[in-house]
């Protein structure tokens, strides 16, 4: 109890931490947005940038040098396309921030659930640039489907980087940042809450209104923050007084050893007796770093590496918690409320699909629907896109499982037929397996 109060305590001495994800339509610039931004946090110094641009330019990739900070592997540069979950840290004034850099193109979104699943904050990026931003908004655009996949994750806040203002077809429009506005807000404020919605200006290749805002030049009419401004105005709730709970959303077996990456969402982990969902196991934790540095604990909301036994079996999706903490229950067999975004067909009794539980993603059986008519809960043979409904769902063998709590962000998981994103449910109750 000692080690936790003292833990609490070096909170307030310490910046802020804040994990973000930046989501978006293919070829947005999420990427050379993020490059930039550990260039200006001075994480990348000016001798690695021209390395890289020397290195791009004999690739005849010159525009995608600032991407290679985040995309680190060749074939992410070869093809100016990131594949995989890009991460990285950086400082502002206020903050310690983690970036996490999703792929935009359909084929990937697996690691943009992945992603989403740990962040606070959605960072959408949005290209400027003529055609480009009505591609990825429109029907088969990815903005659509990330900005869906950011609110069915269980975050609240997003903020909007209007990107590539600086393009010859943009040219710092204020008509052309207006009218993505008003095309994204009604979606946007239904989703999140008006409040929760911030948008700027930017440009992620020059590195215009990141650090701070130096617009007055190019865009005169907009007052706003910049984005390390608006970063650390951000208030995210911790919850280190609460029992731990921190979900595994990666492993990995190296040269010296076994190791996993937690994200802790409640309470503080230390090399303390711990316990492991599914099967409620002790697990035996043997060292634990941040960022490659070793540190005694992990207080919510940081992501953190763990040295384990190699006897212990660990998978992503699985949960680590105290072993005084009992809201996690293993089954197979629950009862959710599931949203039909864009089914390819009626869905019914027995339809399967992949279900995206925080890292987690495993087949499922739809059982039993049942529809709210009235004040009567009715058994219904189909539904359809557009429906809401309740349904059993029917997983393999037993995984760690919680109620929906939007407060918790736990219950909550994302339902995929090959490369389309089927729906978003709620665990409603969880049954004894079947």
């Amino acid at each position: 109890m000692e080690g936790l109060v003292e833990s609490i305590k070096n909170i307030s001495i310490k910046k802020k931490q804040l994990s973000i994800i930046f989501i978006g339509h293919v070829d947005a610039g999420k990427s050379t947005t993020g490059g930039q931004i550990l260039y200006l946090a001075g994480k990348i110094d000016k001798r690695t940038l021209e390395k890289y641009e020397k290195e791009s330019k004999e690739k005849n990739r010159e525009s995608w040098y600032l991407s290679w900070a985040l995309d680190s592997n060749p074939e992410e540069r070869d093809k100016g396309k990131t594949t995989e979950l890009g991460q990285a840290y950086f400082e502002t004034e206020k903050s310690i921030v983690q970036i996490l850099d999703a792929p935009g193109h359909k084929m990937y979104v697996p690691n943009m659930i992945l992603g989403v699943n740990q962040a606070d904050i959605a960072v959408l990026v949005i290209s400027a640039r003529q055609n480009e931003f009505e591609a990825g908004f429109e029907k088969g655009g990815q903005t659509r489907e990330h900005i869906y996949l950011a609110k069915a994750s269980g975050l609240s806040k997003i903020c909007v980087l209007v990107n590539k203002m600086d393009d010859p077809t943009v040219c710092w429009s204020e008509e052309r940042y207006n009218h993505i506005l008003k095309s994204t807000k009604k979606l946007l404020h239904t989703l999140f809450g008006k409040n929760e919605v911030v948008y700027m200006p930017i440009s992620g290749f020059l590195g215009l209104n990141i650090k701070e805002n130096n617009l007055k030049d190019v865009a005169p009419w907009y007052a706003g923050p910049s984005f390390f401004e608006y970063i650390d105005s951000v208030d995210i709730p911790r919850k280190n007084t609460d029992l731990l709970y921190a979900p595994v959303s990666d492993t990995s077996k190296e040269m010296g050893g076994y190791f996993i990456t937690v994200r802790v969402e409640r309470g503080v982990l230390e090399k303390t007796q711990l316990k492991l969902h599914p099967g409620a196991k002790k697990i035996n934790i043997i060292s634990i770093a941040i960022d490659e540095e070793e540190v005694e604990r992990v207080h919510s909301g940081e992501t953190a590496r763990l040295k384990i036994k190699e006897s212990d079996e660990v998978f992503p999706g699985d949960v680590i918690t105290a072993t005084e903490y009992t809201e996690t229950k293993d089954s197979n067999y629950f009862m959710a409320a599931i949203s039909i975004l864009d089914a390819k067909s009626l869905i019914t009794k027995g339809y399967m699909a992949v279900m995206h539980m925080g890292a987690r993603e495993v087949p499922v059986t739809i059982g039993e629907l049942y529809k709210k008519e009235e004040e009567k809960i009715l058994k219904v043979k189909f539904a359809k896109t557009g429906d809401k409904l309740m349904a059993e769902v029917i997983v393999n063998s037993p995984i760690p499982l919680e109620v929906y709590s939007p407060e918790k962000r736990t219950g909550i998981f994302t339902l995929r037929d090959e490369t389309r994103t089927v729906g978003f449910g709620r665990v409603l109750k969880i049954k004894e397996k079947k």
